[in-house]
């Protein structure tokens, strides 16, 4: 389609409705013309096109269709209302001109093609972008003779694109947001569909594809469900008529198990499924971790496919895939496909997968080879206590620059193959204190260390600032001592500190983890260490979350250090420290040398008279 014609349509609108409410008039306009070629014609011969005129052709369509559109009229009349017959007429003078050239369908899809990165304005969250849907239908293969359901189908791209195919595949697709649902059946039937069914509703509370009190299965689910959607109410877990929750009920402010546990249990004997959920479903614990070592346990993930951070449109949040298959072939039995594709994206402000970044996730799937860093395919019984973090599996060489050393690779294979002691056999871990947000009565002053407290592994203790802490608070594991060690534990840059003076009254914040080591261990060498590459890269590692990465308490009192004695740790620190401070002596001595001949350079020019040296020794 002609872009500049499409925008010209788009811009016809500007100014008269806003840009949440184009999606309404065009998808009424397309209907209009598939069910009527002549009507938009007819309206502008009649010399009287008005808005209600134009309403009541799209009702028209819609009865005719058999299509229940109650939100969409809504909106559309609410749009209508503030659209000028000029406006409304130069809108459709501007589609007639297209559908010269376009089916309605055509003109449609058009649009949201062209409107896809910016969709975010008009409901962001009930579009899957076409690249991913491209990549998970590819992984998928729909046969021409299955049934594909789609539980959370937003404006029903997946489902167009399966059509785009076969018009007669058998589809069901649910949607719990009624426009977008309601957009879904128009998109499908202007796609030409015979069999496809679209319902509004909550398919966790009340699933549409029900016959004779039993749920129908699929040959094929895939589900994009809204990301951060909270979950339902416990009893309905407990007392689904279906048993679509046989891997357990998910935590109240997450539901995204929910969605993967219901499309599990929506599908066929030999059923395959493709799921995208936020990376923090991989590895979050408590219900949500019984739940994928159910599902590890009955064999049912095929892979697993970490994708870049910014593919969605209303979110920067990273995204997965979860692959489910009933039927894997022999050599897939009791395997889960690990793959790391999240450096596979398009380099632009908005992005996408490129057909080359496909084709390679693809060829990474097919493959049962190992591709350092980017695939494995490892045993279910490798599984780390019920985690799907591709990085614990998927691992390679890592490159960091050191400060001193430049760039270094790291080889955590061989680290592990060493013998090491996890750092909670040799010290005490806690975390800091959560600093209230606002000061009450009731409350006592200390001095706390802050993240921005700590430069280049110091901490000025007379700039700390003041913060209240509630008189109840047990403050006996935030308190700071000579010999404790900071780890800051938010934000990729990882700061480390070691008190090295008698304090009293001073706290941690809760963006710090606060080691005390036992007698074993020489607090000195175990910051070096931690600083070092290999220190670094192990704990980067251990960092999680989908927005901002931190660090647990957990993950650090589990970080496994090498093992050595105590006077080869002092010896080596001695040593070391020593070869430091004859350095810094020697670049204080060149800089101070430096200085001398700056100000001879200075004073053979003529200027001797012309500055004061203020500080110069």
């Amino acid at each position: 389609m002609n872009t500049k014609k499409l925008w010209g349509v788009i811009d016809s609108l500007r100014s008269s409705i806003p840009s949440s409410d184009y999606i309404t008039i065009i998808s009424s306009i397309a209907l209009v013309q598939f069910h009527n070629p002549n009507t938009i014609q007819t309206l502008l011969q009649s010399g009287n096109n008005t808005p209600s005129d134009f309403y009541a052709a799209t009702q028209e369509a819609a009865d005719a269709l058999h299509l229940h559109l109650p939100t969409l009229l809504d909106r559309l009349n609410r749009s209508l209302k503030l659209m000028t017959n000029p406006v409304l007429q130069n809108f459709q003078f501007y589609t007639l001109e297209i559908f010269k050239n376009l089916t309605p369908s055509e003109f449609l899809e058009s649009y949201f093609h062209s409107t896809e990165n910016s969709i975010g304005k008009i409901g962001g969250e009930h579009l899957t972008p076409s690249s991913i849907n491209e990549l998970a239908l590819k992984i998928i293969e729909v046969q021409k003779e299955e049934t594909f359901l789609d539980p959370t189908c937003g404006f029903g791209n997946a489902i167009v694109s399966v059509l785009t195919t076969n018009p007669n595949q058998k589809i069901f697709g649910q949607e719990i947001y009624s426009l977008a649902g309601e957009i879904a059946q128009i998109r499908v039937i202007l796609a030409g569909a015979t069999k496809t069914t679209i319902k509004i509703g909550d398919v966790l509370r009340d699933p549409k594809y029900v016959e004779d009190g039993s749920l129908q299965k699929f040959d094929v689910v895939y589900s994009d469900a809204p990301i951060g959607m909270k979950s339902i109410s416990e009893e309905i877990y407990e007392t689904d008529p279906y048993n679509r929750f046989m891997f357990g009920s998910v935590p109240k402010s997450r539901a995204d198990w929910a969605f993967v546990s219901n499309g599990i249990n929506s599908l066929k004997e030999n059923g395959r499924g493709i799921f995208i959920v936020p990376l923090g479903a991989l590895f979050r614990g408590g219900k949500e971790q019984t739940i994928r070592e159910r599902v590890i346990e009955l064999d049912l993930f095929e892979a697993v496919i970490k994708l870049s951070s910014g593919l969605l449109p209303t979110t920067s949040i990273p995204i997965a895939m979860l692959i489910i298959n009933k039927n894997k072939r022999n050599n897939r039995k009791n395997k889960i496909m690990m793959i790391n594709a999240e450096d596979y994206v398009s380099d632009s402000k908005q992005k996408n997968l490129t057909n080359k970044d496909i084709s390679a996730i693809l060829d990474l799937f097919n493959n049962d080879s190992e591709i350092p860093g980017k695939s494995k395919l490892i045993n279910k019984d490798e599984i780390i206590e019920g985690s799907l973090t591709v990085e614990r599996y998927v691992k390679e060489k890592q490159m960091i620059t050191d400060q001193e050393l430049g760039d270094v690779i790291v080889d955590i294979d061989k680290l592990n193959s060493l013998e090491t002691v996890e750092i909670q056999k040799i010290a005490t871990v806690n975390r800091g204190v959560n600093l209230p947000s606002k000061h009450d009565k009731g409350e006592i002053s200390y001095r706390i260390i802050k993240i921005s407290d700590v430069v280049a592994g110091e901490i000025d203790f007379t700039k700390l600032d003041q913060s209240n802490i509630p008189e109840n608070t047990k403050i006996d594991n935030y308190l700071v001592q000579n010999g404790d060690l900071l780890i800051s534990t938010r934000g990729e840059n990882i700061k480390t500190a070691v008190i090295k003076e008698d304090i009293k009254n001073i706290l941690v914040s809760q963006n710090f983890v606060l080691i005390r080591v036992n007698d074993s261990i020489n607090v000195d060498w175990l910051k070096f260490y931690l600083d070092s590459p290999i220190g670094q890269v192990q704990l980067k590692q251990k960092m999680k979350g989908e927005t901002v990465l931190s660090l647990s308490p957990t993950a650090i009192k589990e970080l496994k250090i090498p093992f050595i004695d105590k006077y080869l740790q002092d010896e080596i620190m001695q040593s070391y420290n020593y070869k430091k401070e004859q350095v810094r002596i020697q670049i204080v001595s060149l800089q101070e040398e430096l200085a001398k001949d700056k100000l001879q350079a200075i004073f053979k020019m003529g200027l001797e008279g012309t500055l004061e040296l203020l500080n110069h020794k």
